[in-house]
């Protein structure tokens, strides 16, 4: 999954001709390990600051909660094994959560 994740990422690097952070602080409180860094990765990994950002978190959860009512929800979700080409062209800052194991999601890179 993490090799999945990371090709997402680096897809979106490319499309987007922009910067792009790993999360890896499930790995915090995880017993697994992170497997990602026995290769020559080359993206920066995310602060605790930019993901609190990204996720919105320095805002109320009541403000939070009215926000994605109104379809301004920072985190976007992939649905399982579908594949969705509108999460590689993301309008502003988004916290992306999935595994994109589709192979669609990283053509441009292969």
């Amino acid at each position: 999954n993490q090799m999945f994740q990371y090709a997402f990422a680096k897809s979106l690097q490319k499309h987007l001709n922009t910067p792009v952070l790993l999360d890896t602080t499930s790995f915090d409180w995880s017993n697994r390990k992170m497997q990602l860094e026995l290769f020559p990765i080359d993206l920066p990994y995310a602060s605790a600051k930019e993901i609190a950002i990204a996720k919105m978190q320095h805002l109320p959860k009541l403000v939070r909660e009215t926000l994605k009512c109104m379809g301004f929800d920072r985190v976007s979700q992939e649905i399982v094994f579908e594949y969705e080409p509108k999460l590689l062209k993301p309008s502003r800052l988004t916290y992306f959560y999935g595994y994109f194991q589709d192979p669609r999601y990283f053509d441009a890179i292969s």
